[in-house]
């Protein structure tokens, strides 16, 4: 095993002092390879082999991409903008230029909120699908067999596998998702946008609904006519954001490319893994002969 590790020194005897004192030259490297090449190759290969096997078991991810706009333009003025104590303003916390529009920052603050992962997540019965392991799931009573996963497990999966992206020059959203499953991940974030806007209808529809039953137990009390007015006018404003809310689909964001399963996986990506473990390999390979080299002679 010695025959295998050896230095340069043989090669580099008849460098002068000074070149000795100059220190490492690109020559005594190269000297120090050939004369280590069989361990290094070896070592190499083993490097390249190991990177092909790790690529070949890390589990494969695929991506896929819905794109929307803000679609407000006939929201009622006010409605979604009154949510935002409802959800907070986490907005800026992903990344998005949320500036002074407060309909899409509370829009995709919602989107970013723990109530409104658990409600998804239970709405469209995910969580068996999303925790197979350490969890067992009993399909005929519905329940889970000990304990369920932790409600912060369930907020971090969410995080892991959802990102949000916005186009600033065009205003354009990308919500993409990561799945093991192409079909899955496709269909989980076209299901991510429209249970967005269902959330944000339902819940302008309730304040809507709120407001116009204060507005008439203020009519009841008052014998203003401008006043009664007023209110009267309030009370159809509100109404029809009711109607609006009730009959269009896309109330805040309107798909324009709705998300298809992917053919091609996102992660890993073999080719690159197996190139950077060999480069690595090979680097950690002349360090470990070099030292091992240090130590033994």
């Amino acid at each position: 095993m010695n025959d295998l590790f050896k230095t340069g020194q043989d090669s580099n005897q008849s460098d002068s002092a000074e070149d000795n004192q100059s220190g490492v030259k690109l020559s005594e490297v190269i000297g120090f390879i050939k004369v280590n090449s069989k361990i290094l190759m070896i070592l190499t290969i083993f490097s390249a082999l190991a990177s092909i096997t790790v690529s070949l078991v890390v589990k494969e991810e695929y991506k896929a991409s819905v794109m929307m706009v803000l679609d407000g333009a006939d929201t009622p003025g006010g409605s979604l903008a009154s949510l935002a104590p409802k959800f907070g303003t986490l907005g800026d916390l992903v990344g998005l230029n949320i500036g002074a529009d407060p309909q899409k920052g509370t829009a995709l603050a919602i989107l970013e909120t723990r109530k409104f992962t658990d409600d998804f997540f239970a709405e469209y019965d995910l969580l068996p699908y999303l925790f197979p392991e350490n969890y067992e799931w009993d399909s005929k009573d519905e329940t889970w067999v000990g304990s369920p996963p932790k409600k912060r497990f369930i907020y971090l999966k969410m995080k892991e596998m959802m990102s949000i992206t916005e186009d600033r020059v065009t205003g354009v959203f990308t919500i993409s998702v990561l799945d093991r499953d192409p079909i899955m991940a496709a269909k989980i974030a076209n299901d991510l946008v429209a249970y967005l806007n269902q959330t944000i209808r339902e819940t302008a529809v309730r304040d809507a609904e709120l407001k116009i039953g204060y507005l008439n137990q203020e009519i009841a009390k008052t014998s203003d006519v401008e006043s009664r007015q007023m209110l009267f006018q309030l009370i159809g404003q509100e109404t029809r954001g009711i109607m609006v809310a009730n009959t269009k689909e896309d109330y805040v964001f309107r798909i324009i490319d709705p998300a298809s399963p992917p053919e091609i996986r996102f992660y890993p990506k073999r080719t690159t893994m197996v190139i950077m473990g060999t480069i690595i390999g090979s680097f950690l390979s002349i360090i470990f002969v070099y030292f091992y080299n240090l130590i033994n002679c």
